[in-house]
């Protein structure tokens, strides 16, 4: 018994899979020229035809393939490529998406080798079941002998015995291709291999009973659902390769086979294809398996010695041992089959593969192409297209080179989804809804799919192909002979072979002749897709074949009828669907009686179809197409039903138009669909066309009926519907052609009527095509004439205007368009007006001719004929003459109208006359003409000239004179002349005044020099000037000066972005800064100044004069008290000796020289005659009140007192708001708190660049206001600068000189020029003899000399180990840094820093600050973040509590004295043991702000002196400066 296949176990779930990467396959096909020569192809096949559609075609696929098909279907297969822009989403799940191959054996798919596998195969059965197996093939010249072309070899020269008697073996290996050179013995070879193994097979054969065994009854196909499992077979042979099947491209699978891969996804297989796996692989199937097997011999027929019997492993028929020829003795040990199952052996098939993801088998699939080109050489992964192709056909073609790939084939998208978007699940994707989606393709209108009720999957819904390197589809045609169209969404390309439907009975013919065995033991060979032939041996049996390559985002269509076959380059994703165009319907019908012979079962019912579209589509389109295909079915139905009648008189008859199940309208014998008459009986359900009535049953007639669909008249209704119907167009046509028969010129009416009846028929009638250009022709004849006919009435409009609007024909053209209307044939009232109207202007040419002919013209007589001739709307010869002479006559008349004679000089007037005259067409023989378009010539000549010189850049002003000079003598241009005389003009000024200005810029005097505003407009004239001037360059050089001192100076003396930086001038800058330096410098008087006897100046103490010898002598200013040497060193300013570089240093000044004895008693005269004054306060001498603060001017708005040099101060010169005023009590100045930084607009330029810019202003040719201000600026800041280099050079300065020195430090801050060396040295003597006014340190560290000592910082560091006073002074990396916001102390490597890092820092904040102020701590890692983040929540809780105590406090003051006192002392108790440094407590009292009363007077007349008012020095600190250390409380710890 032959054993069955187990199918491997299918498990119902499995998880999802890698998604498939689209970027590593190819989406996009490179572009194709279709200009481009292609390449000779394999075998030398012809590329199949390539089509373009635009945008707009591509919209209609189904009417553009329509469109095509005269030319694409002589190739029966063609490509078309979609306009740029086509990229369909591809909408597969590929993680979800699994399926199973089928296992494909490239050789065993060609036919003539599957043919000699198959009589290999029988040979090893024979000898197998004989005792006597064949475990290796006979081989010669080391290569096995093909023992099928051997047989055959034999055979075709008589068998055995005449070839031995003839001694022909040699010529046999001739025709095996071997060679006497190659092998001695090849005869006996040969000989040899044929005795052995061919000829006991041979001799058992022509002993049988049937050398020929009947061919096996065909299996019945299924129903499309189960079409793959009806054909699973699979070979029992082992030693031979076993057979494999490709599958068609574009439709169902016939086969499926399975083998384990080693690619295959781990998961277990999907259920979805359990029900149609459910039979397993079987022998070839008889038609009376169905029936219980009688236990009798097949050869004598009886059932006697049932112990001798033999059960064949084939067809499983009984045989008895010793009726076999030869008997057999034993039964066989191995399998057994009879002499007809061993001859027909198994139908080919195929096993079925393993299931994969998208992502496992593109592994699989570029693995083996990787690995098998390899060996060709191809080591980079590129192989060409060609070398595939002739590698395919090479592995095909091979008898004992097998190779194994597999193909994912005839994938329901139903199931698995389709890879183009669709409205169920993409329903925004605009491809969803696009025809030329392959899920709306077959049922488009054009496609009579959409009369089908049920989806047939593979044909009206798309079937998804995956295929890999050499996968295969074989020869096929569709389905029912349709269209089909494939389209691949990506991966490598795909090769088709196709055969037009012209050449498919000579395709038919030659495979019948290349492979007859094969058709022998399957008639419907060509109905199993099973079978693959080479276009090389299809072409040399004349059958034409052409081919093209598939790449990604192209579709093939293939035509009815059409084979077609191919293979792919590698990983690919395609998918196929069918269509059906009316052209079909005559393709349809030939293979349904096809499969009705092969009994094939059909897909759909052809007669339904055709009955369907019928009574849906009433349309005359679908009529006309369909009346055949109805008509030939009405006949051919109603013939069966009276043949049946005929030979069944007494069958019953009913009429059943419900729909019946599938088994109920299928014949049970050719398996055709029987939609219209059904024969059944009573005997069971199934049931036969009326060809088939006998293999029903055998029960008598009586129980047997004729069950019709619809009945005769029911059928003659609907036939007569659609032939009448499809007769419309006809109809017309008849009439039309009538029509044109008995009137051989029709009027155009009756035309225009038989044109509106074609155009009310919505179907497309050639004659009416025909009529329609006839009648466009005729209306456009008639549309002329009309125009020619319809006389245009100029009145009231001037002649020339209606000569050039002149559009009428000409008289020829009328005569033309009259011969042309008597060819066309047709009548209208148009032609006889045309007639007459042309003998009319016949009239009116002679009347012209014979005033043309006169020797004088008259002007009233030729315009009258002219405008007779413009209403007629006519040309012709004399009416251009005419034309001619008429404006002749009109432009001398307008001429003399003008007054222009030859002495005329108006260019502008001849211009215009001669434009006037070009355009009315004079004769340029008229002497007034001729002498004017000389002058218009001579004017036009100088007018070019005069052009050319003024758009020179520079003008040469002697041509310009030239030109000048020569306008005056002609016609001329006088703008132009006018413009030529003003630029040389205005040149020639110019020049003149850019003389005088460099002349005057000359002067050495600054204020004697041209200013900038003529030099500005100097160059602004330049500009619009176009010569050459001599001094431009250097005025534009003198501009650009000025413009970087004026830019310098600006920045210097402006504030950026200030409204005079916007625009005002600078001069009103520097006037401000003059009257701060007068205020700032002016000489105040000053306390007494007494002089020892040894020359030393002391102020109010004569019993401390010390010193020793001064200077040569001095020169006393009585207003000032200050002295000043009367004579210093060489070079020496300002008591400074010159540095090398011209800059005054510092190291020479003098402090302590002696004084001569004239100089005491020149100093000592002084201080007799100085006034002594006992107030603080300085007293302007020009002035009666006093003045203040650093701006040294009297008292305004909110003035503050320092309280320690007790000088007032504005508020808004030391940046002291009132609120802050109010709030604080106690205020220390910047002079006498030298931490404080005064707040500036702008930085303060310094006297060397006040002396440079002022002395570059001076080196300015043209003369600016600000130069002058500047030096006077200069000059008294100049002075005051010497003033305070007497002062600190004079004598040691002490602490007697504590005010002058914060006198002149206190003008030096308010004055706006920086005299940086004056500042810093006063600065110094007031920190020398006032330490309390050192500024404290950036960032305060505890190595510092003004850091608190260490028992008096009572917090602990992050990591709360105790200060150590040695290690905070010694110690680098004990060193201590306080924060600038709580002021605790911590060691700098606890919060991330080290001691340089901490000595550059601007601003420090502790981690605990940093987190309460939500910032991110800058400094680095932390190693107590915790800690950090414990004592940033006990603060915030603090905080808390504190509000809360404010809150009872004040609202204890409301309560009353008591409740007050109590919050009180709450208070001091929460203070005394709080953490928060900088607390004020109740104790400190406010001193209250008062105003001064500028009104009030003293009892003695003067002025009330300026009452105290408390700040805070807190106001003045910048916030990057951090104020001195203070004690700190301990604060509470976690």
């Amino acid at each position: 018994m032959m054993k069955q296949a187990k199918q491997r176990p299918v498990q119902t779930t499995h998880h999802k899979a890698p998604a498939l990467d689209l970027s590593t396959v190819t989406t996009t096909a490179p572009p194709e020229n279709p200009s481009t020569q292609t390449p000779t192809r394999i075998f030398g096949l012809a590329e199949a035809p390539c089509f373009y559609p635009t945008p707009e075609q591509f919209t209609e696929p189904l009417k553009y393939i329509e469109s095509i098909r005269s030319e694409a279907e002589k190739a029966g297969i063609c490509k078309i490529i979609p306009p740029a822009g086509w990229k369909p989403t591809f909408a597969l799940d590929t993680e979800v998406f699994r399926f199973k191959t089928r296992i494909q054996k490239l050789n065993s798919m060609e036919g003539e080798t599957r043919t000699n596998l198959n009589y290999l195969e029988q040979l090893y059965k024979f000898h197998s079941q004989q005792g006597q197996p064949v475990l290796k093939i006979p081989q010669l010249d080391k290569r096995p002998i093909d023992l099928f072309r051997l047989k055959k070899e034999v055979a075709s020269r008589g068998g055995y015995h005449k070839v031995t008697s003839g001694k022909k073996w040699a010529e046999i290996g001739r025709g095996l291709d071997y060679t006497r050179k190659q092998c001695t013995s090849l005869s006996n070879a040969l000989k040899s291999a044929y005795i052995k193994v061919i000829l006991p097979y041979e001799i058992y054969l022509s002993k049988q009973a049937k050398i020929a065994p009947e061919p096996p009854t065909p299996t019945p196909e299924p129903k499309k659902e189960q079409i793959d499992a009806s054909s699973n077979r699979k070979r029992s042979t082992p030693s031979i390769p076993a057979a494999t099947i490709n599958v068609p491209e574009t439709r169902k699978s016939k086969r499926i086979k399975k083998d384990p891969v080693s690619y295959a996804d781990s998961e277990p297989s999907s259920p979805s294809h359990s029900d149609r796996m459910s039979s397993e692989p079987g022998s070839v199937k008889r038609e009376d398996t169905a029936e219980e097997p009688s236990d009798v011999c097949e050869i004598c027929h009886t059932d006697r010695d049932l112990d001798k019997m033999l059960i064949c492993d084939g067809c499983e028929l009984e045989y008895h041992m010793y009726c076999l020829i030869p008997p057999l003795n034993n039964i066989p040990k191995t399998d057994w089959y009879c002499a007809k199952c061993l001859v027909a052996g198994d139908e080919f098939g195929f096993e079925e593969g393993e299931e994969y993801s998208l992502s496992s088998f593109q592994q699989k699939c570029n693995t083996f192409k990787k690995n098998w080109f390899e060996k060709a050489g191809f080591t980079d992964g590129r192989v060409p297209e060609d070398a595939v192709e002739r590698e395919f056909w090479r592995l095909v073609e091979s008898t004992f080179e097998t190779v194994e790939v597999e193909y994912g084939a005839d994938l329901h998208s139903t199931h698995h989804g389709s890879g183009f978007p669709s409205l169920e699940r993409n329903p925004n994707d605009k491809y969803s809804t696009h025809p030329s989606n392959l899920n709306n393709m077959p049922v488009l209108p054009e496609s009579l799919f959409c009369h089908i009720k049920s989806d047939i999957s593979g044909m009206m819904v798309p079937w998804l192909y995956v295929g890999m390197c050499f996968s295969t589809f074989c020869w096929h045609n569709e389905d029912h002979y349709t269209y089909s169209v494939n389209y691949m969404h990506w991966g490598d390309t795909k090769t088709w072979y196709g055969v037009p439907a012209s050449d498919a009975l000579k395709f038919e013919d030659t495979m019948r002749r290349a492979v007859p065995e094969l058709f022998e033991q399957q008639p419907d060979l060509l109905l199993q897709l099973v079978t693959m032939l080479s276009p090389e041996r299809l072409v040399a049996n004349g059958v034409k074949v052409l081919a093209l390559d598939q790449r990604p985002g192209q579709f093939v269509v293939t035509f009815p009828q059409a084979y077609h076959a191919g293979f792919n380059h590698g990983f690919n994703f395609a998918e196929a669907v069918n269509f059906a165009p009316p052209d079909w319907c005559k393709f349809g019908l030939e293979c349904v009686q096809r499969y009705k012979e092969h009994r094939k079962h059909p897909v759909f019912s052809h007669d339904e179809l055709i009955l369907t579209t019928a009574l849906n589509d009433p349309s005359i389109a679908t009529a006309y197409w369909l009346k055949d295909g109805i008509q030939d079915l009405f006949e051919r139905e109603t013939s069966q039903r009276r043949d049946v009648k005929r030979a069944y008189p007494t069958i019953k008859v009913s009429v059943e138009e419900a729909d019946k199940p599938e088994e109920e309208v299928q014949c049970l014998h050719c398996n055709t669909y029987i939609y219209l008459s059904q024969i059944g009986c009573q005997c069971q359900t199934r049931v036969v066309c009326p060809d088939h009535i006998d293999e029903l049953c055998k029960c008598d007639s009586p129980k047997r009926f004729l069950r019709l669909r619809y009945s005769d008249d029911r059928l003659k209704e609907i036939r007569d519907k659609i032939v009448d119907t499809a007769a419309i167009p006809d109809a017309w046509t008849q009439k039309y052609r009538i029509t044109m028969m008995e009137n051989r010129t029709p009027s155009l009416k009756l035309l225009r009527s038989l044109l509106a009846e074609a155009d009310r028929v919505p179907f497309p009638i050639k004659e009416a095509g025909h009529l329609r250009k006839f009648v466009a022709e005729a209306n456009d004849w008639v549309e002329a004439a009309t125009k020619v006919l319809v006389r245009k009435h100029h009145q009231g409009r001037r002649l020339l205007e209606k000569a050039h609007g002149t559009s009428g024909k000409r008289l020829e053209d009328l005569q033309d368009m009259l011969r042309r209307v008597e060819r066309m044939r047709f009548d209208c009232p148009e032609i006889r007006q045309l007639e007459d109207s042309v003998e009319t202007i016949l009239e009116y040419r002679d009347d012209v001719r014979r005033a043309l002919n006169k020797p004088e013209h008259d002007l009233n007589e030729c315009r009258e004929l002219y405008e007779i001739g413009l209403s007629m709307n006519i040309g012709m010869d004399e009416i251009d003459q005419l034309e001619t002479i008429v404006k002749d006559l009109m432009w001398i008349d307008r001429a003399n109208a003008k007054g222009v004679h030859t002495d005329t000089d108006d260019y502008h007037l001849i211009c215009s006359l001669v434009a006037d005259a070009r355009k009315s067409g004079v004769s340029l023989s008229n002497p007034l003409l001729k002498d004017l378009i000389q002058k218009e010539e001579k004017g036009h000549f100088w007018e070019e000239r005069a052009q050319a010189a003024l758009s020179r850049n520079p003008v040469d002003l002697q041509e310009l004179q030239e030109v000048i000079r020569s306008g005056q003598d002609i016609p001329v241009a006088r703008a132009i002349l006018s413009k030529a005389e003003h630029l040389y003009n205005k040149s020639v000024d110019w020049a003149k005044s850019s003389d005088q200005l460099v002349e005057r810029s000359s002067e050495p005097e600054y204020e004697d020099r041209p200013s900038v505003s003529e030099l500005k407009r100097a160059l602004k004239l330049a500009e619009t000037v176009p010569i050459e001037i001599a001094h431009k360059s250097m005025f534009e050089e003198e501009s650009r000066k000025f413009d970087y001192w004026m830019a310098w100076t600006q920045s210097l003396f402006l504030q950026a972005g200030s409204r005079r930086a916007s625009g005002f001038e600078l001069e009103e800058s520097l006037e401000d800064l003059k009257e701060n330096v007068q205020t700032c410098t002016m000489e105040e008087k000053i306390p007494p100044i007494l002089v020892t006897a040894n020359g030393i100046l002391e102020s109010q103490k004569a019993d401390r004069m010390k010193g020793n010898a001064g200077s040569e002598g001095v020169d006393v200013k009585a207003e000032s008290g200050f002295s000043q040497p009367i004579s210093r060193p060489s070079g020496e300013f300002n008591g400074v000796l010159p540095a090398e570089n011209g800059k005054a240093d510092p190291s020479h000044r003098s402090y302590e020289a002696p004084l001569t004895a004239e100089e005491v008693a020149q100093i000592s005269n002084l201080a007799t005659k100085t006034l002594l004054y006992s107030k603080s306060e300085t007293m302007d001498p020009e002035r009666e009140e006093p003045i203040y603060c650093l701006c040294r001017n009297p008292e305004s708005g909110m003035m503050v007192e320092c309280d320690d040099c007790h000088e007032w101060y504005h508020g808004t010169c030391v940046r002291v708001t009132k609120r802050e005023a109010s709030l604080k009590s106690n205020y220390i100045c910047p002079v006498c708190n030298l931490s404080l930084i005064i707040r500036r607009d702008r930085p303060r330029p310094t006297l060397d660049e006040l002396a440079r810019c002022f002395h570059d202003g001076q080196s300015l040719r043209f003369y600016t206001p600000e130069v002058p201000l500047l030096g006077e600026i200069f000059d008294l800041a100049a002075r005051f600068q010497q003033r305070v280099d007497r002062f600190l050079n004079y004598k040691p300065i002490t602490e007697e000189d504590i005010g002058q020195v914060k006198a002149y430090l206190r003008k030096i801050e308010g004055l706006d020029i920086e005299l940086r060396e004056e500042r810093e040295a006063l600065r110094g003597h007031v920190l020398r003899l006032c330490p309390d006014s050192m500024p404290a340190p950036v960032v305060m560290l505890s190595n510092y000399p003004t850091a608190p000592p260490m028992s008096t910082i009572t917090n602990l560091c992050l990591c709360r180990k105790p200060f150590v006073e040695a290690e905070a002074r010694g110690n680098d990396g004990a060193v201590l840094v306080q924060c600038g916001g709580c002021q605790d102390w911590h060691h700098v490597h606890c919060v991330g820093l080290n001691l340089e890092q901490a000595q550059r820092l601007n601003r420090f904040y502790c981690p605990v600050c940093t987190v309460l102020r939500k910032k991110t701590y800058q400094y680095g890692a932390l190693e107590y973040q915790d800690e950090a983040q414990a004592r940033a929540a006990e603060r915030i809780q603090y905080n808390k509590d504190q509000a809360e105590l404010r809150r009872k406090r004040r609202k204890s003051s409301k309560d009353g004295p008591e409740l007050t006192a109590m919050a009180h002392a709450a208070g001091e108790t929460e203070l005394g043991s709080g953490t928060m440094s900088g607390l004020v407590t109740e104790e400190r009292k406010k001193r209250p702000y008062k105003k001064r009363d500028p009104q009030a007077q003293t009892e003695n007349g003067d002025k009330p002196k300026p009452k105290r008012r408390k700040s805070i020095v807190q106001a003045m600190h910048p916030r990057r400066i951090s104020v001195a250390p203070r004690q700190t409380s301990p604060r509470p710890t976690a």
